[in-house]
């Protein structure tokens, strides 16, 4: 393993686009679970890993992107069962990415619907398991008790 990564990285001094050198110095990378460097060279090469690394290359930053570059993942472990368990690791920690942003998303929703509620309704009381409105004339401010 280690003549074939020197070799890798000597092939890549002379032709930086060399994409069989840049496959095996993935491939090294891969192992160690280091996806910066792997996507990088992953990106030189051709086939549904190549997109998928070019796309993890720009990142993204929001959901739609993100699922985006998870599914491209998904989509290099079926078009590469050797490679499979670590693409679709990959793909899994874009997945958690966009859950995490989607829930932020959810959040700021919910807040803004609550928003809506104090401005609109001076107190949502919840009794025996119904929800019943009180609007209360005069008072701007939420009602606890």
């Amino acid at each position: 393993v280690v003549q074939r990564v020197k070799e890798a990285v000597e092939k890549l001094a002379k032709n930086p686009e060399d994409a069989d050198a840049a496959l095996e110095l993935a491939k090294f990378h891969l192992e160690r679970g280091e996806w910066d460097p792997a996507s990088k060279h992953l990106a030189k090469g051709k086939g549904k890993a190549a997109d998928a690394a070019r796309l993890d290359v720009k990142g993204a930053k929001d959901v739609k992107g993100m699922t985006r570059i998870a599914e491209a993942w998904y989509d290099a472990g079926e078009e590469d069962r050797e490679a499979r368990k670590a693409y679709w690791t990959r793909c899994a920690e874009w997945c958690g990415k966009a859950m995490e942003m989607a829930k932020a998303d959810e959040a700021i929703r919910a807040r803004n619907i609550m928003l809506v509620i104090e401005r609109d309704v001076a107190a949502v009381v919840v009794a025996g398991g119904k929800v019943a409105e009180h609007h209360l004339r005069g008072h701007g401010g939420t009602v606890y008790g």
